[in-house]
């Protein structure tokens, strides 16, 4: 399923995770290979539901781009705010990433639209 995944076989990933799942509904790399091979083939809600499943897992925190990937996916729907939500959450915890020019120019971009309220502050300090 990972190789598939990494040598873009999206097709063969996709088989290999509905299967995988098919066997443990809570495999949360499963639902990973499914968010990124539904993705890469334009299944979008496909791609949505297995992300959104993998961010209930315990394990979630392990797939640190499912985070990207859920905010791209509701961002293209039109879920901005809940997009946001989760690009935020990817900025955290991959601050350094490659993508992470491109989220917060997303991040911009919808705020300045007023598709988006800014974060909340919780510094406490005053702005």
């Amino acid at each position: 399923m990972r190789i598939a995944l990494g040598q873009g076989r999206w097709e063969e990933a996709e088989r290999l995770s509905q299967t995988a799942l098919r066997l443990n509904p809570l495999f949360p790399e499963a639902h990973y290979c499914l968010a990124v091979a539904s993705y890469k083939q334009g299944k979008l809600d496909t791609a949505r539901e297995a992300a959104l499943a993998l961010q209930s897992s315990p394990r979630a925190a392990e797939f640190p781009e499912s985070l990207q990937l859920l905010g791209t996916l509701l961002g293209k729907a039109g879920m901005f705010q809940q997009a946001a939500h989760f690009f935020h959450l990817y900025l955290v915890v991959r601050p350094d990433s490659p993508a992470a020019d491109e989220v917060e120019r997303y991040l911009v971009e919808w705020e300045a639209l007023g598709v988006i309220q800014p974060p909340a502050d919780t510094t406490g300090q005053p702005q």
